[in-house]
This record gives C-alpha cells, structure tokens and sequence, in this order.
C-alpha cells in the first residue's frame, strides 16, 4: 500500500469546496491569533494582563490566540487599541476562494 504525504493529502482534499472553506477559515483564525500573541508578548502582557484590558477572561485570550474563537471586527479593534498597534484588514483573491 502506497502511503501519501500529508502535502498530497491537503492538496487532494482542498479541491473539494466544503474542505477549502473550512480550511480557509481556520487558517484565517490561527494567523491572526498568532499575530495577537506575538503582539502581546512584545508589549509584555501575560494573557491575563491583556483580558482584563479588554474586559474578558484570559480563557477568552487564550482561544482567539490559539484559533479557536471567532473574533468580532469590535473585539479586532479593541485589541488593537490595547496593544497600541493599527488594525488593517485588506481583501485579496484566494486560491481557497469560492464564489
């Protein structure tokens, strides 16, 4: 039996739309919570720190930095203003898209 690459496999599974999408949007998700961690770290703020700016639970921190909150343009921007940084969001063609 002929064993495939986790590449291969992604590759196979992202032509059909359903996976694509979700994907995307997990993808999505991950990266800007990464980003919100790298931020945080910079300014020096332990995700307790950041929640209680933010008027949340450091649970709450905890998901959006790991992926798995979806997070509001208000919460984006609140978060944002904390870490004295600009939030920019731009749109751009995808290989992922669907229409």
């Amino acid at each position: 039996m002929k064993t495939k690459s986790m590449k291969d496999l992604l590759k196979k599974r992202l032509k059909k739309k359903s996976f694509a999408k979700a994907y995307a949007e997990t993808a999505r998700l991950v990266e800007v919570g990464l980003s919100i961690a790298k931020l945080r770290e910079k300014a020096g703020l332990t995700q307790g720190q950041l929640a209680k700016k933010l008027g949340t639970t450091q649970s709450v921190v905890s998901r959006i930095e790991n992926g798995n909150q979806n997070v509001s343009l208000a919460l984006l921007t609140k978060i944002a203003n904390v870490l004295k940084c600009e939030l920019s969001i731009k749109f751009k063609p995808s290989s992922y898209a669907t229409v």
